[in-house]
């Protein structure tokens, strides 16, 4: 019997003139771990539908900027960095497949900013420029945990975390509910009934308890899903 399958979506790096598909390591390490297989998902690729029916969860990881076009706002003052168009469309392509056919989604910090852009919802382009707030010493502050979702009950009211952006969700999609903040600032969405969910930090960073929650609980809906799955 076949394990389950996470999809990766796939970022990239430019290299000596060369344009490579890569994931940091950093992103498997909790499924290998989960006794997963995993795959990252090709990038320009026309028939990547056929591909997305074998995954059992997806993850949407971090990387460089959403085209803001895709919540109707223009990059007109470059506040949206490095963008690249393929990124955009095959983290779109994934989110869609999910949502349609209710696939264990997590999103890592571009991912959550992939779950409202592609959904319609929104981002602050930069968050300094929209003086939400600036640099924190280390890259780490508090988080306080919203009681709204089955996800949300299974953290603390607050705890630690990294923080590596300059873009955050600004409207909340359609059906999601905000699972964590700071201050001001939406660190966490979770979809009301479908199981999908994403955190901006980086739990995979983080060997932390709530970082475990994180990777439990996205692990428990791939395990029902891939049993729903091979029931049928």
């Amino acid at each position: 019997n076949m394990r389950p399958i996470i999809g990766i979506a796939p970022r990239v790096m430019t290299y000596s003139n060369n344009y490579k598909v890569q994931v940091n390591v950093s992103y498997l390490t909790p499924f290998n771990k989960r006794n997963f297989n995993v795959i990252i998902l090709p990038i320009d690729n026309p028939n990547i539908e056929e591909l997305l029916p074998l995954c059992d969860g997806f993850l949407i990881p971090g990387g460089d900027d959403i085209d803001p076009k895709w919540y109707n706002e223009s990059n007109d003052e470059g506040l949206s960095k490095d963008i690249d168009p393929l990124l955009d469309e095959v983290d779109n392509i994934i989110i869609q497949y999910a949502i349609k056919n209710s696939v264990p989604t997590l999103g890592i910090c571009r991912g959550v900013q992939s779950l409202a852009a592609f959904l319609d919802g929104s981002l602050h382009q930069d968050i300094a420029h929209d003086n939400l707030r600036h640099e924190f010493e280390d890259h780490k502050h508090m988080v306080s945990t919203m009681e709204n979702t089955k996800l949300s009950s299974l953290f603390p009211k607050e705890f630690l975390i990294n923080s590596y952006h300059h873009q955050v969700v600004k409207k909340v999609p359609s059906n999601f509910l905000v699972t964590h903040r700071y201050q001001d600032v939406i660190e966490g969405i979770a979809h009301e009934t479908l199981p999908i969910f994403g955190v901006q930090w980086h739990p995979e960073r983080i060997d932390s308890h709530e970082s475990e929650i994180i990777f439990d609980y996205f692990a428990s809906l791939v395990n029902e899903y891939y049993k729903q799955k091979t029931d049928e």
